[in-house]
């Protein structure tokens, strides 16, 4: 999630793409008044973002699992939808899997992360401090704040492995 309407989406995209096994994904982008959501799509359209009538853009990062009984109620993501607005706690509790999942419209983000924080949210502030963007790829966010050239590659990689 950007929160600059002026961030370039094509670099976004490329960071996204340029990946090792990721370059056929396409990345999936919708702009609200406060920024943009980029996500690049699963492998499992189960999990391909999905906006309700009301304007409510869902998606997911990683693969969640949704515990207890199966409901028709359609696609993954269309499930979340429907528990997330009855019960927010309940539903987080009753997710398994390594994950984060998102829900924002015009007004508002909220990101719900796996419980062990295995498949984290970060948060990328500018030279100023400022909150620019907050997402799971860590490349893509760090050009956003600016700082793209200020990581070694090798370093961060470490970081990410043993952290």
């Amino acid at each position: 999630m950007v929160f600059d309407r002026q961030a370039d989406a094509g670099t976004i995209s490329d960071l996204l793409t340029e990946r090792p096994h990721l370059e056929k994904r396409r990345v999936v982008s919708r702009r609200f008044a406060w920024g943009t959501v980029f996500v690049q799509s699963p492998a499992n359209d189960g999990y391909l973002p999905h906006e309700t009538p009301a304007g409510k853009f869902y998606f997911s990062i990683g693969r969640p699992i949704l515990t207890g009984p199966a409901s028709n109620a359609g696609s993954f993501l269309e499930r979340v939808a429907s528990e997330w607005n009855q019960d927010a706690a309940a539903l987080w509790k009753g997710l398994s899997g390594v994950f984060v999942l998102g829900r924002c419209d015009e007004t508002s983000l909220t990101v719900l992360t796996d419980p062990m924080g295995v498949r984290p949210a970060y948060v990328a502030r500018n030279a100023s401090g400022a909150v620019v963007a907050v997402g799971s790829h860590v490349p893509s966010l760090a050009v956003v704040a600016g700082l793209g050239s200020s990581f070694d590659l090798t370093s961060m990689a470490e970081l990410l492995v043993f952290s």
